[in-house]
């Protein structure tokens, strides 16, 4: 589990907590018995997340309690805001380029029906072969297609080469957004 999902994880532990009892802080042990990580990884996170302003925390010799913010409420009440903070990365129901179904029991994006990515690529590398710079885009699209084969999508990585596809090979960008951000549910800046 990558700092991008223990943070998401951990706000929605406190979150929880402060629906079933309102103002109660949470000790880092029960943080703990909800996501099975370690304490130097809970540590981490919970001050990177009470820097952003997400939680309060009360730091003891030993321990520590926090308390999900107004801030931290807003932002996970806000699915969309949420998602673009703390990104998802599981698919439900996808047919992936290998032609293997996907499934996952922690999905917050609802896909109805198998969307055969494989195709998607494929009509992408079909048209790349008309245009000027096809080694350098069709370098780029093979580089997001074998990224997304990966179990650790390496966000930062396909953000590059979708910037440098929009700015020089923009036809690609609806099927590649299309694949990325509805069915992987990666939040790609403007």
């Amino acid at each position: 589990m990558d700092n991008n999902e223990i943070r998401r994880e951990i706000l929605e532990v406190l979150y929880e907590f402060e629906q079933d009892d309102p103002g109660r802080k949470v000790n880092r042990g029960h943080i703990k018995e909800k996501l099975d990580i370690d304490y130097k990884q809970i540590k981490s996170n919970i001050r990177w997340l009470e820097g952003e302003g997400y939680v309060k925390v009360d730091w003891l010799p030993q321990t520590f309690l926090s308390l999900i913010t107004n801030r931290g409420i807003n932002l996970i009440e806000n699915k969309e805001e949420f998602n673009k903070e703390f990104p998802l990365i599981n698919v439900q129901n996808i047919i992936n380029s290998k032609g293997i179904v996907i499934d996952s029991n922690n999905v917050d994006i609802k896909i109805d029906e198998s969307i055969d990515i494989k195709a998607t690529f494929n009509s992408i590398y079909e048209d790349i072969e008309i245009h000027d710079n096809s080694d350098e885009v069709e370098k780029r699209i093979l580089m997001i297609e074998e990224m997304l084969k990966k179990d650790n999508i390496n966000t930062s990585k396909i953000n590059d080469a979708v910037g440098w596809l929009r700015v020089n090979a923009n036809w690609t960008i609806l099927p590649l957004i299309q694949i990325i951000v509805s069915l992987y549910g990666l939040y790609l800046p403007k």
